[in-house]
């Protein structure tokens, strides 16, 4: 199966996984079939660092659940990051049992 188009869009970045997508001198875009879903740049993180914890997270989805995930994410108000904290929380426990 072929690619939608518009991944094509990010030719200076690299993909780190499936969908994302990161540059050191542009920024960090998730993107699945449908399109771009979300992106920071560097004066976004810059002028508020808090938005690190963000991507992270989005970045953590997008690599476990894909990135059409994260817009599910956004869609769904949070639940799936929750659903995947709470699975990534009962692997710990098993293997630590």
């Amino acid at each position: 199966m072929t690619r939608p188009a518009h991944y094509d869009e990010y030719p200076l970045c690299s993909e780190l996984v499936p969908g994302v997508f990161f540059s050191a001198d542009d920024g960090i875009y998730i993107v699945d079939d449908e399109g771009e879903v979300c992106c920071w740049v560097e004066s976004e993180w810059v002028e508020d660092p808090t938005v690190t914890l963000t991507i992270a997270a989005a970045v953590a989805l997008a690599t476990a659940k894909g990135a059409a995930a994260v817009r599910q994410n956004i869609a769904f108000q949070g639940h799936l990051l929750v659903a995947l904290q709470e699975e990534t929380f009962a692997k710990v426990n098993d293997i630590e049992e």
